[in-house]
Formats: structure tokens, C-alpha cells, sequence
């Protein structure tokens, strides 16, 4: 995952899987990458189901909103 650490681009989600610290991580809990991948799908289609606004990739302001409203 070198070279986005000092840029202001967040990682993406295959970014974060194929980190070398993950390998072990995963493995230790029993998942694998398609697996996490799969479970975040179905919790987005439940958040989805239920009216939860989803933000859209790459609007970090919109995640840092959503969030504040969530916890209030």
C-alpha cells in the first residue's frame, strides 16, 4: 500500500485487502479478501434497504457529515 500514504487520495478497499499486514489478518480470523468483500456488499444493500444514505466513493466530506449525523 506504498504510495498513498502521502498523497490525499484515500485508499481503496482493494488498496487496504492486498496490504501486506492483511494477509495475516485475514487469515487469522478464517476470511479471505472476496469474502470481506461480499459481507460489506450485503451490509450496503441492508443499509440501503433500510433508507441509510450511502456516500458515494470519494466524497470524504460526505462521509465526515454522515457520520456526525449518525452519532448525534
Amino acid at each position: 500500500m506504498t504510495g498513498w500514504k502521502m498523497t490525499m487520495i484515500e485508499p481503496t478497499l482493494d488498496d487496504l485487502l492486498n496490504d501486506d499486514i492483511m494477509a495475516p489478518v485475514m487469515r487469522s480470523a478464517g476470511v479471505d479478501a472476496g469474502q470481506i468483500k461480499a459481507r460489506l456488499a450485503e451490509q450496503a444493500r441492508r443499509l440501503c434497504d433500510r433508507g441509510v444514505a450511502i456516500p458515494q466513493r470519494g466524497s470524504r466530506r460526505a462521509c465526515r457529515s454522515q457520520a456526525l449525523r449518525c452519532s448525534a
